[in-house]
């Protein structure tokens, strides 16, 4: 579904149920409570956000019915696929009780004769899903639903074949599932150890209440799957048996084939260790047995299904087998992204180029193509897969010591990037209040963060400026304006920060005022309130943004129907460039990075456009969609215009938009464009989803997500070198993130 179709469809009828309640909202679905016209029965209807076109609705079909062939008491069941207006939609069964994640809670302990019936049932679907060469790459407690009679049922809320066809998922896409995610799953060869592995931390989280590996950050927690033991159960102060624990860290080890043969062999271990006391350990030779039957009951030859699930993703890629032989290529090495290890070395994901006598489909193994399918099966991401015959081959049995913690490398981006992608690398959160503003020093080592009122009573934040290392998040300094910062801006020149006072009821000054970058003391200001003319009359007005020119000696102040450029001396007024209304409210300001035109944002949805030197005369106009333009931004080379409210991002030329005019429905405000020009960042125009989204400025198309936010975007900036993202939000936090182009 496209970014304009991501509306709340609740009262719109979908074959024959009306959704009559948003159950929930995700980046790539939204899932509703349906009612049958006729029967009157609920149903959970998952929407997708993606158009399926004609040719490509067989796929969504095969891949359906695939799903849909999983009949299991603790299975949950499909009980209608379709495409309608070529939007997909999926109707399954609904479960009314919440989930296991709900019923119990993180830190808290649950005795296993309490948690053993659960973890039995869903060993059950698994085990059965494993035997139709099925796997489940996400295994967790918020895909277990339960019904009035607390039956488990395996979440199973929708398909996506193509859903994520229009933007890279990048690894911050994934932080909530890979808390259980095993070694091989990370290494990109998944196998039905890899569910076991996964069922055995929830076990280990319900017994102490704590997972084994903790962290805020994906390669962070991934380093702990791939190389760190798990800690003793018993480290956390519970009372339990040496074999209890003993079948859960073998079900963890991190070769899968030192764990159980199978997932059903995990439990029921499990539940003998409960009963008598005694370990039973792994049957070795079952290993060997099941790869022989899933080796002897596999399509061998052209067109065999081989899976391929990238450490940056959610879910696996396999070949169509209707594909003919002679249409058969490589898969293509350069989608499967690496981890570093403890070691340093990359561990990459397999391709079958590797693989002798097997070769998939290029166009089968990209993502958003046809061939392929990608069910997305749950509220997280539920991916289900058909088991492909190489996933059980054998490996090498050697030992190595698994490196300590202090050995590992710093958590640092994936040296060897793929494609583009975004990736976190810390949260700053000593703002007590929300961010109005983020900005960069020119040398990339420091960021100017601001907090805004955030209230109703128009409180003023304590230390509402602060200037802290980029790469570590350490304090530098912190100073208190006396007014909420609505605006700040680090000199291109380096030589001062700017910010933005915002106008109190109490009658606190409106200042724009400049700060020292080394010690966030007052060099000078400016207040707006004081400048009068003959009459008495208020010559400015309120301030409401602030941007500077290109070379750092002037600032560009956005006012009450007009934009002022100012020196930064005390006194000294600033030159107004008028744009013929008093009533319209300038909301943002830009200057071109060639300092030969200046650009303002109005609240009556309107981008005007000066050039510099000449204050009489408006060169050009451009009008949004919708009203009330929220951000403004220019191209690095000055071609370019952008301007963004919180339904639509759009780009002129800057001649007037006679040459260029496009509009993203998927974007919204705030904006910032790359140095290089080839990507802006932006947020998303469903207002329930708080993700940044970068994308090709002249196509449109999403590269990255930065997710983890949780409450409206405010402000984005890029580092002068671009490989450097900063984001503030109503959430009081700021998040950096690296960018590999």
């Amino acid at each position: 579904m496209s970014g304009a179709q991501q509306e709340n469809l609740v009262g719109r009828y979908l074959g024959n149920y009306r959704l009559v309640q948003l159950l929930g909202s995700g980046g790539f679905a939204q899932v509703y409570l349906g009612i049958h016209r006729h029967l009157e029965t609920p149903a959970a209807i998952k929407v997708l956000h993606t158009q399926v076109k004609d040719q490509e609705q067989q796929s969504f079909l095969r891949e359906a019915r695939m799903i849909a062939r999983l009949q299991h008491p603790h299975i949950v069941r499909i009980l209608e696929f379709n495409i309608e207006d070529e939007m997909p939609y999926l109707v399954m069964q609904y479960s009314a009780s919440g989930t296991l994640r709900q019923y119990f809670p993180r830190e808290q302990a649950v005795p296993l004769e309490r948690c053993l019936p659960y973890l039995k049932q869903v060993a059950s679907a698994l085990q059965y899903a494993h035997d139709h060469r099925v796997i489940h790459c996400d295994v967790k407690p918020e895909n277990m639903l339960l019904d009035e009679k607390g039956d488990v049922f395996l979440s199973d809320f929708g398909i996506a074949t193509q859903a994520r066809s229009s933007r890279s998922v990048t690894i911050s896409d994934v932080i909530g599932t890979v808390r259980y995610m095993a070694p091989e799953q990370l290494r990109g060869k998944p196998r039905p150890a890899s569910d076991q592995y996964a069922l055995a931390i929830i076990a280990y989280e319900w017994l102490c209440g704590q997972l084994p590996f903790q962290g805020k950050e994906y390669l962070a927690i991934a380093r702990q799957h791939l190389t760190v033991p798990p800690p003793s159960l018993r480290e956390h102060g519970i009372a339990i048996s040496a074999s209890i624990e003993q079948v859960i860290l073998t079900a963890l080890a991190k070769d899968p084939h030192q764990r159980y043969g199978q997932v059903q062999d995990f439990v029921e271990a499990l539940e003998e260790a409960l009963r008598s006391g005694r370990y039973i350990a792994p049957d070795s030779d079952r290993w060997q047995r099941r790869d022989l039957a899933l080796l002897s009951s596999s399509r061998i030859g052209a067109g065999a299904n081989t899976a391929v699930l990238t450490s940056s993703q959610s879910y696996l890629t396999v070949p169509d087998p209707h594909i003919p032989p002679e249409d058969l290529t490589e898969a293509p090495t350069d989608r499967v992204a690496s981890i570093p290890t403890g070691g340093g070395a990359p561990l990459t994901g397999p391709t079958t180029a590797n693989t002798p006598g097997k070769r998939v489909s290029r166009r089968a193994t990209l993502l958003g193509l046809g061939a392929a399918g990608i069910l997305v099966l749950g509220g997280a991401g539920l991916a289900w897969r058909e088991l492909a015959p190489n996933l059980a081959a054998p490996v090498s049995h050697s030992r190595h010591p698994a490196p300590t913690t202090s050995s590992l490398p710093p958590a640092t981006p994936d040296p060897v990037p793929t494609t583009p992608r975004a990736t976190l690398l810390y949260t700053y959160q000593a703002q007590n209040m929300a961010i109005s503003a983020v900005s960069w020093s020119p040398d990339g080592r420091y960021i100017v963060s601001s907090s805004s009122a955030g209230t109703v009573n128009k409180q003023v934040p304590a230390d509402n400026v602060q200037v802290w290392e980029a790469r570590t998040g350490k304090l530098s300094w912190k100073a208190s304006i006396g007014s909420p910062v609505i605006a700040a801006a680090w000199a291109p020149d380096g030589h001062a920060i700017v910010v933005e006072g915002e106008v109190l009821a109490d009658n606190v000054l409106d200042l724009t005022t400049l700060l020292g970058v080394d010690t966030g003391q007052a060099i000078s200001h400016e207040d707006h309130g004081t400048a009068v003319d003959a009459n008495g009359n208020n010559m400015i007005g309120d301030a409401y943004c602030v941007t500077w020119s290109a070379d750092g000696k002037h600032l560009l102040i956005g006012y009450q129907g007009e934009v002022g450029i100012w020196t930064g001396a005390a006194n000294d007024w600033p030159v107004l460039y008028r744009v013929g209304d008093k009533q319209k409210q300038i909301t943002s300001v830009a200057w071109s990075p060639d300092g030969k035109y200046i650009i303002g944002g109005v609240n009556s949805g309107y981008v005007y456009q000066w050039n510099v030197g000449d204050a009489e005369k408006i060169a050009s106009t451009y009008q949004m969609n919708l009203p009330n333009v929220l951000a403004v931004a220019c191209s690095p080379d000055s071609q370019y215009i952008a301007a963004a409210n919180v339904a639509a991002v759009q780009i002129w030329d800057s001649q007037g938009g006679l040459s260029y005019q496009k509009s993203y429905l998927t974007y919204a405000a705030p904006i910032a464009w790359s140095p290089d020009g080839k990507y802006i960042a932006s947020a998303h125009s469903d207002q329930a989803d708080f993700s940044i989204a970068i994308w090709e400025a002249r196509t449109g198309r999403q590269v990255s997500t930065c997710g983890g936010h949780t409450a409206a975007l405010t402000s984005l900036a890029w580092s002068k070198r671009g490989d450097m993202l900063a984001s503030g939000s109503q959430d009081k936090t700021v998040r950096v993130w690296t960018f590999q182009a």
